[in-house]
């Protein structure tokens, strides 16, 4: 379980930069080495630029989403001779959705994810997960991917969740129990005073954190904040950083410094297997530091969301190219994977073969699978 899944602290602040956003900047929340909207960029009507030389050869490795995304939007600019090479016979890298009923697409099917499940759409609280300024949830929009709140343990969006550390002696005696966390409203905290106080230690660290980002994400301050969070934090492993005490208060004169959770070894234990967010943080214990916060502080983790895919409220996939086929034949007349439209996997599937105004045709894929082998 995870003791922050229902405290969106990046995506609740209603905090304005102190200055000036620069142009084309990210707003925050979003990851902190991406502070550009590319939203912006391919939301852009024709397409983010034209090809002077439409006729200019161009390869791409490699079908999973960058590559898929890569394809369409060159296509979009113009661009009409884009081979590419994908090695396995399935586009979609690691975004990988298996079926329980792939042969049948008129009954609803279940996705299981094998790879990407908990999507950070980077909206804000209030604001709908596909008004967010990811990419992701650009395409989820442009594609009409039905998407619904990830429900994580301890969210409003499971019945309960239950709790057994230690044997069921969370707090070292009496009778061995399970430990239920009902929280309809998003605002209970976890039951016992030991996972209260340490949810209260990690809440009070990140809010700080993001507040203070906030304040300069976008702006010209920013690249000197982070390059401070960097320098301070680089070569603190995760279980150092939760030891590390807390930062009474935050200075001008060292932005980089935010202290640390100021957890006992009792507390960090738990810590350990409970983590934040969305999951255990345990695998990042004994190394650098600067991913889990990276993760937690600026959006990874706030309202994250379950793609169903291009369905319908049913489950239902809706009418899309190649959607009764039961492959897709490559340039060289080699069968791969037909698309399903199910789960993230479709984002990959939509990029490759629905229609684009641009192109001027609905079968993208013939430009687009020639070289998939």
């Amino acid at each position: 379980m995870t003791i922050g899944s229902s405290h969106n602290h990046p995506a609740d602040l209603a905090i304005e930069p102190i200055s000036t956003i620069q142009p084309w900047a990210a707003r925050f929340p979003n990851p902190p080495d991406l502070c550009f909207d590319y939203r912006r960029l391919v939301e852009q009507p024709g397409g983010i630029a034209r090809a002077t030389k439409p006729e200019h050869r161009i390869c791409i490795v490699g079908a999973g989403v960058t590559g898929l995304t890569a394809a369409r939007e060159l296509l979009r600019c113009g661009f009409t001779h884009i081979t590419l090479i994908e090695q396995s016979q399935r586009v979609g890298g690691r975004h990988l959705t298996v079926v329980n009923n792939p042969a049948n697409h008129a009954q609803p099917s279940t996705p299981f994810e094998m790879g990407a499940m908990r999507m950070p759409f980077f909206n804000r609280t209030g604001e709908p997960p596909k008004a967010g300024r990811s990419l992701m949830a650009h395409y989820a929009e442009l594609f009409d991917l039905h998407i619904s709140d990830f429900p994580n343990p301890g969210t409003p969006w499971v019945n309960a969740t239950g709790i057994y550390l230690r044997e069921g002696l969370l707090e070292g005696e009496g009778e061995p129990q399970l430990l239920i966390w009902k929280n309809p409203e998003g605002v209970t905290p976890p039951p016992s005073e030991v996972l209260q106080s340490i949810q209260g230690k990690w809440l009070r660290f990140a809010k700080r954190f993001a507040e203070q980002v906030a304040l300069v994400y976008g702006t010209v301050e920013w690249e000197g904040m982070w390059s401070a969070i960097v320098e301070r934090y680089h070569r603190m492993s995760f279980r150092e950083l939760v030891h590390l005490p807390m930062l009474e208060i935050w200075s001008e004169s060292s932005p980089g410094d935010f202290g640390g959770l100021g957890m006992n070894s009792d507390e960090s234990s738990i810590f350990y297997a409970i983590g934040i967010g969305d999951g255990s943080w345990g695998a990042f214990y004994d190394v650098c530091c600067l991913y889990p916060l990276r993760t937690a502080i600026f959006g990874f983790s706030s309202h994250l969301q379950l793609v169903h895919g291009r369905v319908d409220s049913q489950g239902v996939p809706l009418a899309a190219p190649y959607l009764e086929s039961t492959s897709v034949l490559d340039s060289k007349g080699l069968k791969f994977q037909a698309p399903a439209y199910l789960g993230l996997a479709a984002m990959d599937e939509c990029l490759l073969f629905m229609p684009m105004d641009e192109a001027g045709n609905s079968r993208v894929s013939e430009i687009l699978c020639s070289g998939i082998t």
